[in-house]
C-alpha cells in the first residue's frame, strides 16, 4: 500500500508577497442556492503569486467586460500552484454531489480543456473515490481540500470532527483542469462570482 500523505490545507499555503495584488489570487467566496438566495458552500482558494502579477497586468486600470474577464479567467485557468478549500454549509446527499461533479465535468469537457472522454473518466473516478458518502452523504461542516502542484492533485476529505475519510493523489494535466476548470470555465457554478469578486476587490483596491 502506497501512504499519502495528508494535505491540511489553510489558505495561505501559498504564500502571498507584498508585490501581488491579493485580488488577483486569492479568494473567499460563498456560492449560494439561488432561488432561496442561501450559502451552500463556501470557497477559499489561493493560486500562485505569478499567476496573480499576470491576472494584475491583464485587468488593473481596466474597465469590467466580458473579454476582459475572459482574459484574466483564461489566466487563472494556467496557474500550475493553487490551493483549495470547501466547507459545506448546508447538508449535500451523495447523489447531488455525484450529479454535480458530472455537470461540470460535462461543462469543461465542451468548453475544450479536454475531450468528452476524459470528462467522464474523471466524473466516474470521482463517484468511486467519494463511494464512502453514499449512506452518511455531505454534512454541514464537512471540507474538501484540494492542492495542486504542477499536474498533481491532492485531494483529502474531512468531517466536521476531524475524520479524514479521503486522502489521495492523482496526476496529469487533466487532473489539474479539472478543478481549475471547475471554477473558471463559463457556466460553471464559481466562474461568475469569482470574476465578479476579481473586479470589485480591485475596483475598491484602487479608490
Amino acid at each position: 500500500m502506497v501512504m499519502v500523505p495528508i494535505v491540511m490545507l489553510t489558505v495561505g499555503t501559498t504564500s502571498a508577497g507584498l508585490d501581488v495584488n491579493p485580488c488577483c489570487h486569492r479568494f473567499d467566496f460563498f456560492l449560494k442556492k439561488t432561488f432561496l438566495n442561501i450559502d451552500v458552500l463556501r470557497l477559499q482558494l489561493v493560486l500562485d503569486e505569478q499567476t496573480g502579477r499576470d491576472v494584475e497586468k491583464i485587468v488593473n486600470g481596466r474597465k469590467h467586460t466580458r473579454d476582459l474577464e475572459n482574459a484574466a479567467a483564461a489566466r487563472f485557468l494556467e496557474a500550475r500552484s493553487a490551493d483549495a478549500t470547501l466547507e459545506l454549509l448546508r447538508s449535500v446527499s451523495y447523489k447531488q454531489f455525484v450529479k454535480g461533479s458530472s455537470k461540470t465535468q460535462k461543462r469543461i469537457s465542451s468548453f475544450g480543456l479536454y475531450d468528452e472522454a476524459t470528462g467522464e473518466v474523471i466524473a466516474n473516478d470521482t463517484a468511486s473515490r467519494f463511494a464512502f458518502l453514499k449512506e452518511r452523504g455531505m454534512e454541514e461542516g464537512d471540507r474538501m481540500h484540494y492542492v495542486v502542484r504542477g499536474d498533481s492533485l491532492f485531494s483529502t476529505y474531512t468531517r466536521a470532527d476531524g475524520t479524514v475519510e479521503l486522502n489521495d493523489i492523482r496526476v496529469g494535466p487533466e487532473r489539474r483542469l479539472s478543478i481549475l476548470g471547475g471554477y473558471f470555465v463559463p457556466k460553471t457554478n464559481f466562474r461568475d462570482g469569482l470574476v465578479d469578486q476579481l473586479f470589485d476587490c480591485m475596483a475598491q483596491s484602487n479608490d
